[in-house]
């Protein structure tokens, strides 16, 4: 069985970068590579492709608040 993940955006905010993805039987995800290239995955899914980018945008900005 051949998984295909569906990528709909990558954001670059600052020095991490956002990736909004769709990942059939799970839905829309989001992920980020930080500073140190080490990518992390968010572990909630989301209905459409803009609330996870939505998430993802507000998470991103929070980390790099501190």
């Amino acid at each position: 069985m051949e998984l295909t993940i569906r990528i709909e955006k990558i954001v670059c905010i600052e020095d991490l970068i956002l990736s909004v993805f769709y990942t059939p039987g799970m839905g829309w995800q989001f992920s980020y590579i930080n500073k140190n290239k080490k990518p992390l995955k968010y572990c909630g899914i989301f209905s459409t492709a803009a609330a996870a980018e939505s998430v993802g945008r507000r998470w991103l900005i929070a980390l790099l608040r501190g």
